[in-house]
């Protein structure tokens, strides 16, 4: 009895003594929201996005009016000591748990993905489903735009990015999602950028002083339409709007969207279903032929019914998609060699000697022939 007693005594000074980075309660931690990461003439700058529960005179987290969140930026040799030079100014320990968001800027590249993110890979608390975005200016720029809406800026960055993404006018990224696509050699990551809202000085000298300081509250916006794509870790082009549709309706990402169609007295927008898209790959004289079968079901209303009959519209919509398709493989694939649609992967599971002779994305890219279908019907 005595030596349980003795081994329940040890345990408790084990875990009450020592003020460790480990045993440091989360209350008493600077708690990041978003970490954003540019490339820096010393290495790495880092911009973090730290939780502030008195910011602004709030008593809560959720307040939306106003936020309560500061940012804080250093540099370092690597991510790891420039996030260790944060937290040497802060005079705090930094809580990553809680990371919501990684924001990569327009100087920073993928081509040791290992490197840049080896402080959140080795970190027990980081969370490896935090989402990932590239910015079109710094990083730091597109954290500390002074947006006007939601609790956290953090969250409305996800929120903005998950917005886009249900519409398809950009893609789902993830930190484990982009390190399995750098091994394959191409990524594909959501694009974002500020844009300022200067109303208040386009308004005509007419309009009162009120009415103008009240615009110049509203805040900035961000946009994040559009997606960057990294071959072999270099940013090499991207991918617009309609393509970015494109690209999820293959990978089965794409619920429906609203197609434009031609009809005889002017455009006609459609509700399209996406209700799946099979793939099959086989390999032919020395090339991937990639085989893609997508399934669409047209929601028809009063307009579409009065501008076509049931086997026209099903046919204007399978056009419509299939000609989407065929510019995502004839830009990324003929014309950058990116694999956009993880054609290496499947590749390398079915035929592993021709991936071994063909593993430069590149080159294998080069190699891939597609062949698009739809069965389109009208309900």
């Amino acid at each position: 009895m005595k030596r349980i007693w003795f081994f329940l005594i040890i345990l408790c000074l084990m875990f009450s003594s020592p003020r460790s980075r480990v045993t440091v309660a989360s209350q008493d931690r600077a708690m990041v929201h978003a970490v954003g990461i540019d490339s820096d003439d010393n290495g790495y700058k880092v911009t973090l996005q730290v939780f502030r529960p008195d910011g602004s005179g709030s008593e809560t987290q959720l307040d939306t009016a106003k936020s309560n969140v500061f940012c804080i930026s250093d540099t370092g040799a690597t991510v790891e000591e420039a996030l260790r030079h944060c937290e040497n100014r802060l005079g705090e320990f930094l809580f990553i748990g809680h990371d919501q968001l990684i924001v990569l800027g327009r100087d920073t590249d993928l081509k040791d993905p290992g490197r840049l993110f080896s402080y959140f890979l080795r970190s027990r608390e980081c969370y490896l489903g935090v989402r990932v975005i590239y910015s079109s200016c710094e990083a730091s720029e597109l954290l500390e735009a002074d947006l006007s809406e939601g609790a956290v800026a953090a969250e409305n960055l996800v929120n903005v990015a998950d917005r886009h993404y249900k519409n398809s006018s950009t893609v789902r990224c993830d930190l484990v999602s982009l390190l399995n696509s750098c091994d394959t050699g191409c990524a594909v990551v959501p694009l974002a950028e500020p844009i300022s809202s200067d109303k208040g000085e386009s308004r005509e000298g007419s309009e009162s002083s009120s009415e103008k300081d009240k615009d110049k509250t509203e805040g900035d916006t961000v946009s994040a339409e559009g997606a960057a794509v990294f071959v072999d870790g270099e940013r090499v082009f991207e991918l617009d709007e309609g393509l970015c549709g494109a690209l999820n309706c293959l990978l089965g990402g794409r619920e429906s969207e609203l197609a434009e169609l031609r009809g005889r007295s002017g455009p006609v927008a459609v509700t399209l279903r996406h209700e799946g898209c099979e793939a099959s790959y086989t390999l032919e004289g020395g090339r991937v032929l990639c085989r893609y079968r997508i399934r669409l079901c047209a929601v028809a209303d009063s307009a579409s019914e009065a501008e076509f009959s049931s086997s026209e519209l099903c046919r204007l919509a399978e056009e419509s998609v299939l000609q989407k398709c065929r510019e995502l493989a004839e830009e990324a694939y003929a014309g950058n060699g990116a694999d956009v649609l993880r054609v290496a992967a499947a590749v390398r599971q079915r035929y592993p000697g021709f991936y071994r002779q063909h593993a430069d994305s590149r080159e294998l890219a080069a190699l891939c022939s597609f062949e698009f279908e739809a069965e389109c019907v009208a309900r």
